[in-house]
């Protein structure tokens, strides 16, 4: 009965941020959001909600500090390995082994701010010791650090950001039943997520497994996945920095938001597991800005850190 339940949260979830991302990119379109705007904020913080939502409501709700641990660190471990790899494997599909993607400066700096925040995280794990005042100030450089590049990523969009006042007006009711629409698929997330993370509990204790490395399994490949496959119809489009930016926006927010989220609740704890999968983690980064152009060869080889993590658990 539990398998279901959890299946039920996952595909509550999944369908969630399926309907979320729909609606807040026809959002988007109607303001006039440029390209890359769009895959670095707008569908990258829209596809992350429900893996910010399970840390949130495990750390600071459910008191389940193992599980959001496990779907904070699983989300950027998966991001910047598996993921990229099925980018780079759909790239060499598509356009063959030799085809390179429209990369962006946008997607590089999500890449650096990713690998700061991960370098930060990292050493936050060795400080000897972290009083509640303490971790609230920990927490100030990742929300500092984000915000900073929303502010950029919005100057970068220009003065065309943003449609004419008539225009948007004349879309008003629409945008009401849009919005309408956003509130309904961010509540069922939020059921689906608080059920995900309850049943991740019982099935651990009941199969005497670890409640985080269960969560780094299930919680990535149900919450990010599904909806990081966006970024290969997006590419089948041609749209290849929305692709990217999809990706590694996502990767920038959640290294900054989701790692935030755990400090500040105290499930920010050393262990051999969570030291193993920043290490991964770490070198996928480093490995993604080294490339200086977006080889889909080169995507394609990411996704065996992924498998080499698991071996190393194992």
């Amino acid at each position: 009965m539990s398998i279901l339940l959890l299946l039920l949260g996952l595909l509550s979830i999944v369908m969630a941020a399926h309907g979320f991302t729909t609606l807040l990119d026809r959002v988007a379109d109607r303001f006039g959001l440029q390209e890359s705007v769009v895959g670095s904020l707008v569908a990258a913080v829209a596809t992350a909600l429900p893996e910010t939502i399970i840390p949130l409501l495990a750390v600071g709700v459910q008191q389940a500090p193992a599980v959001g641990l496990g779907a904070a660190v699983g989300a950027t471990l998966m991001l910047s390995t598996l993921t990229m790899g099925l980018l780079g494997v759909a790239g060499v599909l598509m356009r063959g082994p030799q085809a390179r993607l429209s990369g962006s400066v946008a997607a590089k700096q999500d890449i650096r701010l990713f690998l700061a925040a991960t370098l930060y995280g990292a050493l936050l794990l060795a400080l000897p010791w972290h009083t509640a005042l303490v971790r609230q100030l920990e927490v100030l450089p990742f929300g500092i650090a984000y915000g900073w590049r929303v502010v950029v990523l919005l100057k970068m969009s220009g003065t065309a950001a943003l449609e004419p006042p008539d225009k948007v007006a004349n879309h008003s009711g629409s945008i009401t039943w849009l919005l309408l629409g956003l509130l309904f698929f961010l509540l069922l997330m939020l059921g689906g997520s608080a059920l995900f993370v309850d049943q991740v509990q019982v099935i651990a204790r009941i199969q005497h497994l670890s409640p985080l490395i269960l969560a780094l399994l299930v919680s990535p490949i149900a919450t990010e996945l599904p909806e990081k496959l966006n970024s290969v119809l997006w590419l089948r489009r041609g749209k290849d920095q929305t692709a990217l930016g999809n990706i590694t926006g996502a990767m920038a927010y959640q290294s900054c938001i989701l790692t935030g989220i755990n400090v500040a609740g105290g499930a920010w704890q050393a262990g051999p597991e969570l030291l193993k999968a920043l290490c991964i983690t770490i070198v996928a980064g480093f490995l993604l800005l080294w490339q200086r152009s977006w080889s889909v060869l080169t995507l394609s080889a990411m996704s065996l850190l992924y498998g080499l993590f698991w071996m190393w658990c194992l």
